[in-house]
């Protein structure tokens, strides 16, 4: 072994000579293990952090922190843009200058549409005044309240009340306030792979709106969706309705609240109708998700299938026994409050079944029970014509 390692050396040695550091570690294999261990010690020592390190990233996170809550106050604080495009600027402007306005922004590079998307610099200099002089203000927490005032605001619906007050005469005089959602509920959706989103009315809608539209009662859509995205759809059908009842004033909707009216909660926009400024005894709230209305007012909401269920069920019907109802309720000079009205109908039906279902089949039992009747009376007058005669004339 040893004569083996000497040829292999000297094999080495006439190819290439021997570095002096690799001659002292062959000689001394003891100064191999203390460098070896050397070197480990350094390298733990290497990657512990030192004191003053440790300061450093927590000054650094802290400083981070609160230039972001800085930078969220002020952006909190921007003013309105006059140039941005609003619904309200669209309607008041005419067909030639949407027209014009089109073109102009079509005619745009990519890079100035993305500019118009920041805030102008005039903006940005107004918000920062705004925090600065609160910066000074322990109570506004040296202007940090600002953003979580706006935060918390944000969550709240924009108006406290949203409608204006009932109409007075000579303008019909409805009994109930009724406001509904729109989207899966009155109109369903469909996605085309090449045009985007598609929407359509269910079936029965325009036989929803003769029944319950103004003037039958004061219809409301209150949709958690955003104006400038519903309008158009709302447009299309107002047309649609127009061309249907071919009268001047088709059955359509009085007044239409959009997502600023909502209130914000657990991830959730809510439709709370405190903001509609009307006696809870005559409010009635239509809507296809548990989750879309606040728990004080379940006894005022009337929930139905959504049009993606009541398709994949079978026949689509909601909305003709939902018209139905309704008009039940609005007919019915009885009802005080409306809330025992609902209660009532849910007791009557199974656990979790749609308000809608029920009454239908209350209507099929009652109806049931009138041909019955009417056969008894037809035989009873068969075996006795006098009677037949007595009831025919009422003369008894």
């Amino acid at each position: 072994m040893n004569r083996l390692l000497t040829r292999g050396l000297l094999t080495r040695s006439l190819i290439q000579p021997l570095r002096p550091g690799l001659q002292r570690q062959l000689a001394s294999p003891v100064h191999n293990v203390q460098r070896i261990n050397i070197v480990r010690r350094s390298s733990e020592e290497a990657t512990e952090p030192e004191g003053g390190s440790i300061q450093k990233v927590i000054l650094g996170g802290i400083f981070g922190c609160v230039f972001i809550a800085y930078l969220i106050s002020i952006c909190s604080q921007l003013p309105d843009d006059p140039e941005r495009m609003t619904v309200e600027k669209q309607k008041r402007m005419t067909q030639k200058e949407l027209e014009e306005w089109d073109k102009a922004q079509r005619a745009k590079q990519w890079y100035e549409a993305i500019g118009d998307m920041f805030p102008s610099g005039w903006r940005w200099k107004q918000a920062l005044e705004t925090v600065m002089a609160e910066s000074m203000n322990m109570e506004s927490w040296f202007g940090l309240k600002l953003g979580l005032d706006y935060y918390l605001s944000s969550t709240e619906p924009e108006w406290k009340i949203a409608l204006p007050p009932p109409l007075e005469p000579p303008y019909p005089q409805t009994r109930f306030t009724i406001s509904m959602e729109i989207l899966g509920l009155l109109f369903e959706s469909n996605f085309d792979p090449v045009r985007g989103w598609a929407f359509k009315p269910r079936p029965g809608a325009e036989y929803f709106m003769s029944k319950v539209g103004f003037p039958n009662s004061e219809l409301v859509f209150f949709t958690e969706a955003s104006g400038q995205d519903i309008l158009p759809i709302i447009d299309r059908f107002a047309k649609k309705l127009q061309r249907h009842f071919k009268t001047e004033q088709p059955p359509m909707a009085l007044w239409q609240l959009y997502r600023n009216s909502c209130r914000y909660d657990d991830g959730n926009y809510k439709k709370d109708i405190d903001v509609l400024g009307r006696d809870p005894k005559t409010t009635i709230h239509i809507d296809i998700s548990d989750v879309a209305f606040l728990e004080k007012h379940k006894d005022n909401v009337i929930l139905v299938a959504s049009a993606k269920e009541a398709r994949e069920s079978g026949h689509d019907m909601t909305l003709f026994d939902l018209a139905d109802l309704l008009d039940d309720i609005i007919k019915d000079r009885d009802i005080y409050d409306v809330r025992e009205k609902i209660s009532e109908l849910r007791k009557r039906g199974k656990e979790g079944q749609y308000l809608p279902d029920i009454f239908r089949e209350i209507q099929a039992e009652n109806e049931f029970k009138e041909s019955e009747l009417q056969a008894k009376q037809a035989e009873i007058n068969s075996l006795n014509p006098s009677m037949a005669k007595r009831n025919k004339f009422k003369l008894f």
